[in-house]
């Protein structure tokens, strides 16, 4: 599955897709609205931004146990 994210605005009733993504939509598509209310804008979370979206690092390695657990700086 691929993801495409865009802003538009509704105009009665439809979703227009921009023209540069239109021959990346075809047949079934599921849809998510997220309605922007002007009066009471959620700050922005880049917390739940990572959780949603984690960013992928081809050269990641984690700690080891005792990288993690070493007390020196």
């Amino acid at each position: 599955m691929s993801v495409i994210k865009f802003q538009t605005t509704v105009e009665d009733g439809n979703i227009i897709i921009p023209t540069e993504l239109r021959n990346k939509v075809r047949g079934k598509v599921e849809i998510t609205i997220k309605i922007k209310d002007k009066d009471r804008e959620e700050p922005y979370d880049i917390l739940t931004e990572l959780m949603e979206n984690p960013i992928k690092d081809p050269d990641f390695v984690p700690f080891k146990r005792d990288e993690i657990y070493d007390r020196k700086l």
